[in-house]
């Protein structure tokens, strides 16, 4: 459950794609001064997590800025850590809850099936502020099949530039795929080894 912490209410489907999610946290921290929303999981929740090596590093603290998932034994706490109104967190969560219960969230369609029985119910509670990042950027300099960046100018290879990864690319989607950019910083690196090794023997 992602609340906004002004109003205490839901303000997206949290399964949502990031990109999706990341431009509405984004607008809504521009209304309100700057102030993150929090999400927040119960235990079962947790074990949702499709990224097990991330959830351990955010629950360890090791996972960049704002990226950390603090650990609390009742909402009460969850609330304190946060400078949250309990009683307000409480309602979101009794809501929130009243909606996976029923099968059907009436509010923004989350796909309850694959939530696999998980609320805001049993303890401990996991919680993080949500505040997006960059962490890619589909996008940026023309590259030739030789990996040569290309002049905006005139259309042809800069002498000895090469690139290769997130710094090149056309025209792309609004979401990725995760590890999306391997194969082309993989395959693109090492084409610009071999062209970068061909002009030094020259």
């Amino acid at each position: 459950m992602i609340i906004d912490t002004v109003s205490y209410k839901r303000f997206i489907n949290e399964l949502n794609v990031r990109n999706v999610i990341g431009s509405t946290v984004l607008k809504l921290k521009s209304e309100n001064g700057g102030k993150s929303p929090v999400i927040i999981y119960d235990s079962q929740g947790i074990n949702n997590f499709h990224d097990k090596q991330r959830l351990q590093l955010s629950l360890e603290g090791k996972n960049g800025l704002n990226g950390t998932i603090y650990t609390f034994n009742t909402l009460e706490e969850l609330s304190k850590y946060f400078r949250l109104d309990y009683n307000k967190v409480k309602d979101a969560a009794d809501s929130y809850n009243k909606l996976m219960a029923s099968g059907k969230d009436t509010e923004f369609n989350k796909d309850v099936d694959a939530m696999k029985g998980a609320a805001i119910i049993k303890a401990p509670f996991y919680a993080m502020i949500v505040n997006p990042r960059i962490t890619y950027t589909p996008g940026g300099v023309r590259i030739n099949t030789n990996a040569e960046v290309l002049s905006l100018d005139t259309g042809k290879p800069i002498p000895g530039l090469f690139a290769c990864g997130e710094v090149t690319g056309g025209i792309h989607g609004e979401s990725r795929l995760t590890a999306g950019s391997s194969p082309d910083c993989g395959t693109f690196g090492l084409i610009s080894a071999e062209n970068i090794d061909k002009r030094q023997r020259i």
